[in-house]
């Protein structure tokens, strides 16, 4: 697996989907005009990192997967995108990967929290949420 780097503007968050260290992230502002061409690459990546993680769980090393959303606003459009990330992820999980959903969010923003618990309620899965 290659490294994906998407460089962050305006409306279009900062991706970066590390193989080897598992690192995973995005960060920003998500409201792309063409949301399924940004995210079908990031959507790819990340089932075939939990295919691969699955069939070969020691690559994960001690700590696992470790995905951070660090989001100022993100669209419906996107909001479906990444539950189909989360689906993913939950598939590892239940697989007995380690994971680690890190949900950063404003301290003043109670709307992108309750986001992140919506999100982590439809997947099924526990996320860590973050004040900032």
């Amino acid at each position: 697996m290659k490294k994906l780097f998407i460089q962050g503007t305006d409306l279009i968050p900062e991706i970066i989907l590390e193989p080897g260290t598992w690192q995973l992230s995005i960060s920003g502002t998500s409201a792309p005009e063409d949301v399924r061409s940004l995210y079908y690459p990031v959507t790819e990546w990340v089932t075939e990192m939990v295919d691969h993680l699955i069939a070969n769980p020691a690559s994960a090393g001690k700590n696992g997967v470790t995905m951070s959303f660090d989001l100022k606003y993100f669209n419906s459009s996107s909001g479906k995108f990444f539950h189909d990330i989360f689906v993913e992820l939950a598939r590892l999980r239940n697989a007995g990967g380690k994971l680690e959903v890190k949900w950063l969010y404003d301290d003043d923003d109670q709307d992108m929290l309750e986001a992140g618990q919506d999100m982590a309620d439809l997947a099924e899965l526990e996320f860590t949420y973050i004040p900032k």
